[in-house]
């Protein structure tokens, strides 16, 4: 059980909120028609199997009865908007730090985002291709990821695309992915879950690290990160380049990524701070590989994407019980995506551009009532801008309010209620909640959990102001809605050495956005589709010994949507997800691990078919090997192999994956 000093009376004196966002179709040539998105889905299934995990008998050290500061007491921000310890949290949630994301040598979001329960990362062919992110089986665009507290999710790309085919895990101190409704806290999107990055916070005395890395494919990787503090003022920062030429003709990544964090404490109660993430990449697209579809295909495509975010933040302890925090954030995105001419298919190019602008204002008030009460209140103010090919700049705003209260109202049991009124410019109102509940049996340390809450998706800009006639907007559509909850328990044994968690989920969606076609070259968007997801999240974590971390986790996601009174499954959601990383540091000098991931039963849709026809992609399991040797304090060398197998499968039709690839670098401290 928690001690007195982790509870949030506590916690709020070092409470850091920043520490815990034309439409192209899913083809990658976005010079073709508009389809509907894979719309969310409705089921009558209605069969649950449970999954059972097991352990086996481990001989515990010494280090293992410290474990359970380091899993039950885990402090989390994203779930209830203040840092409360992991005994308190109702809903299902799964934290990465920078630091085992490091250990584990994943440079990438959407490999880190693999490797979490109900999360699943669709990646177009090889590094760098168009990306998104699912969790829940629900649609990409009901993922919201936030970056230091800012939405990255826009009008024009609401899947957050252009920002994962190039975001990088440098210099993060936390990836917290919260599973469920979530527009309580955080608004439009959040229906699927929540995905927040928060840049590292500098500390004690700087240090900086360079680092570079060679590999398979001209795979070429070089980059400086430093940190630390300058009097008492914190700072963080990071640069690096990537690039590799990938395995088919014009697939070259070129991408490079920095981020920044300063906090400047003003007096003991005062601090205000800036952080700025960003990334550029410049990609060819060799489009797909099918003999098929190579005549409408154009292997000379070239995509480039570049995004920039900047928050400023002000936390204000305004007297012991009343904490403030005001954050001013802005994010831009660009988008570009360059057809060559084909004149054997008589084709003469074209060149698709979309841009986007995120203008955000959040002040959020947290009230410690008792030691065993906290209360939140805040106000948001949203503008989203933005234009492509198929209309001129347009924007919308949005105006909101939320409450939440967390109350621990007998021992172990804590509940939580909150509410929140959003007011769109052109979309109308929404009113979403959220409750949850968590209480822990101190005599066998097992949490019982559940939540129930909705939450809503605004149109986009191109849904609202397209003036294709293939894909004429709606000025007149209203918010996508959904209902869903989940229960679970996590059991912690062998004082935290091992914790089981297991969670139950459903999630309903109401006035899904579809395409409607009015002829064979013209439609518009309408309120219309519904959809339905459920399954069960498992995950294993273990930390038997000081220097051995594992983590596993499988997923049962089904996914349907309903159309005209037809349901069918969703495409591009994989039905069984497996993901397993294990290391171990010999002699406190050597790190080697193993990490693996499997998909299996997924389908997708074939547009070689008029009308498209869905098919099955092979099930496939993925393999992956690392090491690093520390010399000494300043000198260390990395090794990895991704694709230990050379399992040859693909996630989207026609783009296959890289294959076995080899890599080996070198990291200078100081």
């Amino acid at each position: 059980m928690p001690t007195e000093t982790n509870k949030v009376s506590d916690l709020l004196d070092h409470y850091d909120p920043v520490h815990e966002s034309p439409r192209l179709p899913t083809e990658p040539c976005p010079t073709s028609a508009p389809k509907p998105r894979p719309f969310l889905d409705i089921s009558r299934l209605i069969t649950a199997s449970f999954l059972s995990l097991t352990t086996t008998h481990f001989a515990f050290g010494d280090d293992s009865n410290s474990n359970m500061d380091s899993f039950l007491n885990r402090i989390v921000v994203t779930a209830t908007r203040t840092p409360e310890d992991e005994s308190q949290i109702g809903s299902s949630f799964s934290q990465l730090t920078g630091e085992e994301l490091q250990t584990e040598q994943i440079d990438d979001l959407k490999t880190a985002l693999n490797a979490t329960p109900g999360v699943f990362a669709l990646e177009t062919g090889a590094r760098g291709g168009f990306t998104t992110v699912s969790i829940r089986g629900t649609d990409p665009s009901y993922t919201l990821f936030l970056v230091d507290g800012m939405r990255v999710n826009t009008g024009i790309f609401d899947n957050g695309a252009p920002f994962l085919a190039y975001a990088q895990n440098f210099n993060l101190d936390t990836i917290t992915i919260v599973r469920g409704p979530y527009s309580t806290l955080y608004g439009s999107d959040a229906i699927g879950g929540v995905v927040s990055l928060a840049t590292h916070q500098g500390s004690g005395t700087p240090t900086a690290t360079g680092f570079g890395e060679y590999g398979t494919y001209d795979s070429f990787k070089a980059g400086l990160i430093s940190s630390g503090l300058i009097g008492k003022i914190a700072y963080s920062f990071d640069y690096v380049h990537d690039e590799t030429a990938n395995a088919r003709p014009n697939n070259h990544l070129r991408e490079d990524g920095y981020s920044f964090r300063l906090d400047i404490p003003l007096t003991d109660s005062l601090t205000i701070g800036v952080t700025a993430r960003g990334e550029f990449g410049r990609y060819g697209e060799p489009s797909s590989n099918r003999p098929v579809d190579i005549p409408f295909d154009d292997p000379n495509a070239k995509a480039t994407g570049e995004t920039n975010l900047v928050t400023l933040f002000v936390n204000w302890k305004t007297t012991d019980w009343w904490q403030q925090h005001l954050i001013l954030g802005a994010y831009n995105e660009r988008y570009t995506f360059v057809d060559p001419p084909i004149p054997s298919e008589f084709f003469t190019g074209s060149v698709y551009i979309g841009k986007a602008f995120n203008f955000e204002t959040d002040w959020q008030n947290t009230f410690q009532i008792t030691s065993k009460n906290t209360a939140v209140a805040g106000a948001t103010y949203y503008l989203e801008a933005g234009h492509d090919n198929s209309f001129p700049q347009q924007e919308e705003n949005n105006f909101a309010l939320y409450l939440q209260d967390l109350w621990e109202i007998i021992p172990n049991l804590t509940l939580t209620a909150g509410g929140r009124y959003d007011h769109y410019q052109l979309a109308g109102n929404a009113f979403t909640y959220r409750f949850s509940a968590a209480y822990l049996i101190d005599a066998t340390k097992t949490k019982l959990r559940a939540s129930y809450g909705t939450a809503f998706k605004a149109p986009d800009l191109f849904d609202t102001f397209s003036t294709a006639a293939f894909a004429l907007g709606n000025r007149g559509l209203r918010p996508e809605t959904s209902q869903g909850y989940d229960v679970g328990f996590d059991q912690y044994l062998w004082e935290g050495a091992v914790t089981l968690s297991a969670s139950y989920f459903q999630n309903l969606i109401h006035d899904v956005i579809a395409f409607i076609p009015a002829s064979p070259v013209t439609g518009s968007y309408q309120n219309q589709n519904s959809g339905e997801t459920y399954g069960i999240e498992t995950e294993i974590r273990l930390n038997p010994v000081k220097n051995w971390q594992t983590r596993a986790a499988f997923t049962w996601t089904e996914s349907y949507f309903t159309a005209s009174g037809i349901t069918q499954r969703n495409p591009d959601i994989p039905r069984y997800l497996f993901s397993l990383d294990t290391n171990y540091k010999f002699f406190n000098v050597l790190t080697v691990g193993f990490g693996a991931l499997f998909s299996g039963q997924q389908i997708a849709e074939d547009f070689s078919f008029f009308p498209a026809k869905y098919v099955r992609l092979n099930d496939y399991w993925v393999l992956r090997t690392y090491a690093r040797w520390q010399v000494n304090d300043h000198l260390a060398f990395t090794f990895r192999v991704e694709n230990l197998s050379d399992q040859h499968y693909y996630t989207t039709i026609g783009f296959p994956a890289l294959g076995t690839a080899v890599f080996g670098g070198a990291e200078i401290h100081f």
